[in-house]
């Protein structure tokens, strides 16, 4: 059966379920990306649209062509549940050995959404830290949105799950500083970190177990302003990542975790 984007019919079309619909609009705009050729993607995009009663994407205003189409590829394949964790038209390089700027290694406490993990692998990636440790053995590093967020960093940096967690704090011969908001927690922007160190994250719901949290040297946390007094866990350690790279990349003394 011809179920090419570009050359399928209105009655095979038609007959596909809505996914799979998804998926050759997806790839509609992926040949369109390669080719370059923006109106003719337009086109048959138009028309494939008028066979089958779906979700249509309209670009803003101010993207260009290949910005366009980018995102009719995002929002198609989202639609469509694609696994693909790669920009359409971009491959990226795997490293053969990941070598990190900052022996700096996120920990994270019972964290269990996809999307969250595989933002904080790629946060990992953008930071240059050194590796991920969790004990989650149920954490699939092939989901589908974890592998979307991660945009492939998942293939080369270091990911460790381990089965006690306060007992890996425990043994480890680093600084363990918790990112979390409890009694004695310093204000991230007056922190200064270690030049090694483990960085603990917590559950999204109830923050770190207090297990873990008595395995900690010091803790941190970010102020906020408003009514809610919590951030989503990739967010939270972006900031305090920032805050990490920024103070030891301008050579602020090594050693105090507090």
């Amino acid at each position: 059966m011809d179920r090419c984007a570009e050359t399928i019919g209105h009655k095979k079309f038609c007959r596909l379920p809505a996914r799979r619909q998804h998926g050759l609009l997806a790839e509609l705009a992926r040949t369109a990306l390669e080719r370059g050729d923006y109106q003719a993607f337009l086109e048959r995009y138009a028309l494939l649209h008028a066979w089958a009663e779906l979700d249509r994407y309209h670009p803003p205003a101010w993207l260009n062509p290949e910005e366009a189409l980018h995102e009719f590829y995002y929002f198609h394949a989202l639609c469509a549940d694609d696994s693909s964790d790669l920009a359409p038209g971009r491959a990226e390089d795997t490293p053969l050995a990941w070598q990190p700027r900052f022996d700096i290694t996120i920990v994270l406490d019972q964290v269990r959404s996809p999307y969250n993990v595989g933002s904080i692998i790629r946060l990992i990636d953008n930071a240059g830290f050194a590796a991920l440790v969790h004990a989650s053995p149920g954490l699939d590093l092939r989901h589908p949105r974890l592998r979307r967020a991660a945009r492939g960093a998942e293939c080369w940096i270091p990911i460790r799950c381990v089965d006690d967690l306060p007992e890996f704090l425990r043994d480890t011969p680093m600084p363990v500083v918790a990112l979390e908001n409890c009694a004695g927690a310093l204000p991230v922007d007056r922190w200064h970190p270690p030049e090694k160190f483990l960085l603990v994250a917590g559950n999204e719901s109830y923050g770190i177990a207090a297990a873990v949290r008595a395995c900690c040297n010091a803790c941190v946390y970010i102020e906020m302003h408003g009514y809610k007094k919590s951030m989503n866990v990739h967010q939270a350690l972006a900031i305090a990542a920032h805050r990490a790279v920024t103070a030891l990349g301008a050579g602020t003394q090594a050693g105090t975790s507090v």
